[in-house]
C-alpha cells in the first residue's frame, strides 16, 4: 500500500518539480481512520505496565515513604524509590536530575516512587496504596535568594548551580562572582 501511494504520488509530479508540492503524509489516513497501531497499543506476554507517584508540594523533605502495602498488593511485580535509584540521573542535555526523589522534593509533580504491576488498574491502585510524608518548605523562587540562603537542598540536588557552588567550596563566593559579572555586563551598554 505504501510503495502504490508513493508511486501515485511520483506519477502526478514531473522530474525535477517536487519543491514547492504538496506530499501526502503516507500514515495520514491509517491515524484518522483509527486503523494506526501505536506503542501503547502493542500488549505482548509478561509485559508490565509503569506508573509513578508525583510530589503534590513544590518544595519539601520526604521523611517517610511507605511502599508495603502496595509492594503486597496482588499483581504488583515492583516499587521504587529513590532510595532504591539513588545517585542515577536523568537530563536533556545535563543528566541532573534524579530519576526519582532522593530526600527532597524541588517541584510539584516531581517522581517520587514507582510502581510496576499487571495491568493499569493494579499499577493505579498501588500508587494509591503509597504513604508518603513529607515536610513542606517554603519554595524558592529566586535563584539568587536561593544562593544566598545556602539551601539545604543545593549539595544534595545534583543541579548544575549546586555543583558550581560546590566548586568553589561556597555559595556566597559563587553569587558574588556572579553579581561581579553581571555588572559588567550591565556596564557595557
Amino acid at each position: 500500500m505504501k510503495d502504490q501511494a508513493r508511486r501515485e504520488r511520483h506519477k502526478n509530479s514531473a522530474p525535477g518539480k517536487i519543491i514547492g508540492h504538496p506530499t501526502q503524509r503516507l500514515e495520514g489516513p491509517d491515524k484518522v481512520s483509527g486503523r494506526a497501531v501505536y506503542a501503547a497499543d502493542v500488549v505482548l506476554p509478561g509485559m508490565l505496565w509503569a506508573k509513578v507517584l508525583r510530589s503534590p508540594i513544590a518544595y519539601g523533605r520526604i521523611k517517610k515513604i511507605d511502599t508495603n502495602r502496595a509492594a503486597a498488593l496482588p499483581g504488583v511485580a515492583a516499587v521504587a524509590t529513590g532510595e532504591d535509584v539513588k545517585g542515577r540521573l536523568i537530563g536533556r542535555k545535563i543528566y541532573d536530575m534524579p530519576i526519582l526523589a532522593e530526600g527532597v522534593v524541588r517541584f510539584a509533580g516531581e517522581k517520587v516512587a514507582a510502581v510496576a504491576a499487571e495491568s493499569e488498574e493494579i499499577a493505579e491502585a498501588a500508587l494509591e496504596l503509597i504513604d508518603v510524608e513529607y515536610e513542606e518548605f517554603e519554595p524558592l523562587l529566586d535563584p539568587l535568594a536561593a544562593a544566598r540562603a545556602r539551601c539545604a537542598a543545593a549539595p544534595s540536588a545534583g543541579t548544575a548551580l549546586s555543583r558550581v557552588a560546590a566548586s568553589h567550596r561556597c555559595a556566597e563566593q559563587c553569587l558574588c562572582r556572579y553579581e561581579v559579572a553581571e555588572r559588567r555586563r550591565r556596564s557595557r551598554f
